[in-house]
């Protein structure tokens, strides 16, 4: 899926357990592991556009491990301190979110998802190419699919 956006497309989430709402797929990649984190971040540096992980992390993170055309970060937050947004804030060369809940995670990348695939389905369809523009609508069809049927748990009553 992730060959019909230019230069590719994967976000890569950090998280101390795997999140069942979004399965792994060539779209995204989780891992509880360091090593297994950077085992991903090598061999993918050039797809990776989205990375969740706690601000920690990502510090711990080599020049060399660090995606070039990051879009956005996700920062976990794993304390209800303020001190992790005057810390992101002093950087502004790209968006950076912090996230304080699963649920607001999983809806995050599902949006973003469903974004950048609706983005280039238009693009697809200003060149006349209809074939690759139904697939990426059915990506994001998927994508809200998934909203939907955890709809309970990300927007609990």
């Amino acid at each position: 899926m992730s060959q019909f956006i230019p230069g590719g497309y994967k976000i890569v989430i950090f998280h101390d357990h795997i999140l069942p709402q979004l399965t792994s797929n060539d779209l995204i990649e989780q891992c509880c592991d360091m090593n297994e984190f950077h085992l991903i971040l090598s061999n993918n540096r050039s797809l990776i556009r989205v990375l969740a992980c706690t601000y920690e992390i990502f510090l711990a993170l080599s020049k060399d491990l660090m995606p070039p055309k990051l879009d956005k970060i996700y920062f976990i937050n794993t304390s209800s301190s303020n001190v992790l947004s005057s810390m992101i804030n002093e950087d502004e060369s790209l968006p950076k979110i912090i996230i304080s809940s699963e649920r607001e995670l999983i809806v995050r990348v599902l949006l973003d998802i469903s974004i950048c695939f609706y983005n280039q389905l238009k693009k697809y369809q200003e060149k006349g190419d209809q074939s690759s523009a139904n697939i990426c609508g059915q990506i994001v069809l998927d994508a809200l699919d998934l909203l939907k049927q955890h709809n309970e748990y990300l927007c609990p009553l």
